[in-house]
């Protein structure tokens, strides 16, 4: 996806999940989170459009939200990711989402002589 079509600042992080598409639970891990989407690395077959519940879990919070299946990542012809799209994320959600990214910014260091 190039960041022309980006909406959303992106935080980059690597963050253990659960998730679910119909009937099939899988594990995988973020790669990065914004209030509009994240990305999942994971190598499970998730068809482009379908929606997804997935289980984040931070600031000793548990969220439950659904995502589509936006866009995938391949990589030798196998699928090592996909980008979703949060669908009527809740504001209670959205403002858990927001505390996690302010908190995880990075800091900027200045280095003097």
């Amino acid at each position: 996806m190039s960041a022309e079509r980006r909406q959303h600042s992106r935080l980059y992080l690597r963050v253990d999940l659960d998730f679910s598409c119909g009937h099939n639970f899988f594990r995988g891990h973020t790669r990065d989170i914004s209030t509009g989407g994240l990305f999942i690395e994971t190598t499970a077959k998730i068809p482009l459009g379908s929606t997804i519940s997935i289980d984040l879990r931070f600031l000793k919070r548990n969220l439950r939200v659904n995502a589509r299946a936006t866009w995938e990542q391949r990589e030798r012809g196998r699928v090592i990711g996909v980008g979703l799209e949060f669908v009527d994320l809740s504001d209670t959600a959205r403002r858990a989402i927001e505390a996690f990214m302010t908190l995880r910014q990075p800091m900027h260091v200045t280095r003097t002589a």
